[in-house]
């Protein structure tokens, strides 16, 4: 494919490949008097070398929770529960954590947390209940004998959510008020 009019210029100037020789063009393009964009190109990159990145809007925030939580719970470490979707009436075993950086929740028929798992957005729950669900199959699992003060419930905008069954209250307890505090 060939250049169809005057204008096209019919030898190329290599562009070179390091450091220096950027500089070196950057600066013949800056003093040549010809170049109109020449003083707002350069400008704009005294703006880039003295401008700070930041990573995304969150980042302070996910900081300052980083401070404020226990990173070593069992709320980022994983645990072990009896899960169900409130819609359902059976419990199954998972392995559930919460993500600080993604504000994501994620859930694992594995005990591990590189594996294969699903995951709700946690920008998306409305409410964090501690008691028990409203919909149990209590012989699902001869639930009988768990007291109530081991569930939780996180409901979801779009309807649904998650019944979880902890090991004992205190995990309870730490999930509850962790996830009131990165929800609100």
């Amino acid at each position: 494919m060939g250049c169809c009019g005057s204008w096209c210029p019919t030898e190329y100037e290599d562009i070179p490949n390091n450091e220096q020789s950027k500089d070196n063009l950057l600066n013949n393009q800056s003093n040549d008097p010809n170049n109109s964009n020449s003083s707002s190109y350069q400008s704009n990159r005294n703006l880039e070398m003295n401008s700070e990145f930041h990573n995304s809007p969150g980042s302070k925030q996910d900081a300052k929770l980083a401070k404020e939580f226990d990173l070593n719970s069992s709320v980022f470490e994983g645990v072990e529960v009896q899960q169900k979707f409130t819609n359902k009436s059976s419990y199954d075993t998972r392995f559930v954590w919460v993500n600080i950086q993604s504000r994501t929740i994620h859930m694992s028929q594995f005990m591990t947390k590189d594996r294969r798992h699903k995951e709700a957005s946690l920008a998306d729950v409305t409410s964090v209940v501690a008691g028990p669900p409203a919909k149990v199959k209590r012989s699902s699992l001869d639930h009988s004998d768990i007291p109530d003060a081991n569930c939780l419930t996180i409901n979801f905008k779009r309807g649904g959510g998650i019944d979880l069954i902890f090991r004992n209250e205190s995990d309870r307890i730490v999930w509850f008020s962790t996830l009131k505090k990165i929800i609100l």
